[in-house]
């Protein structure tokens, strides 16, 4: 045949892909097993809500990811966490409407500060931060 050469490189790719596809199959089902496994165990202490209202946990940004957005943002100038918060919820396309979501970004960017200041990397400066100049 003419197209030897490309049908059996497809044929690989479809085994490989099924492949794939059986092992998270099975990554799936240990995954099913372990909530069972916790679900269990929260039953054990007396958590009497239905597991399902657990709701699951979606990390938003990445390890220092906050810190470095503050760097980039007071890095010229003093900035207001107000505006860091804002950066950073534009930057993930996040729901900018949501107080919820404002409100867990802006933990998260009053931690990452109060670190940073006590590292003695950032300064208040009236309602802003800045950076200190070493």
């Amino acid at each position: 045949m003419e197209y030897d050469h490309t049908i059996s490189g497809l044929r690989r790719k479809r085994g490989e892909i099924a492949q794939a596809i059986v092992q998270v199959g099975r990554e799936l089902s240990d995954l099913h097993r372990d909530l069972a496994t916790i679900d269990g165990a929260l039953l054990i202490f007396g958590v009497t809500e239905t597991p399902q209202a657990v709701r699951p946990y979606k990390r938003r940004f990445e390890r220092s990811e906050i810190q470095r957005l503050i760097y980039a943002e007071i890095r010229l100038r003093p900035v207001t966490v107000d505006k860091i918060v804002g950066q950073a919820i534009a930057l993930k396309g996040l729901e900018a409407d949501s107080l919820r979501v404002r409100k867990a970004v802006e933990r998260g960017v009053r931690n990452a500060l109060a670190k940073l200041e006590s590292m003695g990397r950032v300064e208040r400066d009236g309602n802003a931060w800045r950076m200190v100049r070493p």
